[in-house]
């Protein structure tokens, strides 16, 4: 795993624990768990405000969250904009400014990872 992979693991992690999850249940320093895989596809399929996870009920924010590390990880989170926006003000901001940090597929889009590290000492002590 490249350091520009390990640094967005602990980016999606960072994002997780802001928002109130259990980060080690969710995503490892290598990327999603099983567990988060299995709640991505089952938020994917009934996204309505008021379905529940079978195992755990997660929050509004939570379930928002965890679609967007998804697709800042690998595209595959599908997550609406208005539902972001509807995040907490300090939430949106830290997925905010690290989206231009992210292209398409997870990979950064500078050369070096220095944007991303820089990321994670602002936002990884607002947990």
């Amino acid at each position: 795993m490249t350091r520009d992979r390990q640094l967005l693991a602990e980016a999606c992690r960072t994002l997780l624990r802001f928002a109130g999850l259990d980060v080690e249940a969710h995503w490892t320093p290598t990327g999603p768990t099983r567990r988060a895989s299995w709640l991505k596809g089952y938020l994917r399929r009934d996204p309505k405000a008021g379905s529940r996870p079978p195992e755990q009920e997660l929050s509004r924010q939570q379930r928002v969250v965890l679609l967007v590390v998804f697709e800042l990880w690998n595209s595959s989170g599908e997550v609406l904009l208005r539902d972001v926006m509807d995040l907490p003000p300090r939430l949106v901001e830290a997925i905010s400014s690290l989206m231009p940090l992210v292209g398409a597929r997870g990979q950064t889009t500078l050369p070096e990872s220095d944007p991303v590290a820089a990321w994670l000492t602002r936002w990884g002590s607002h947990q």
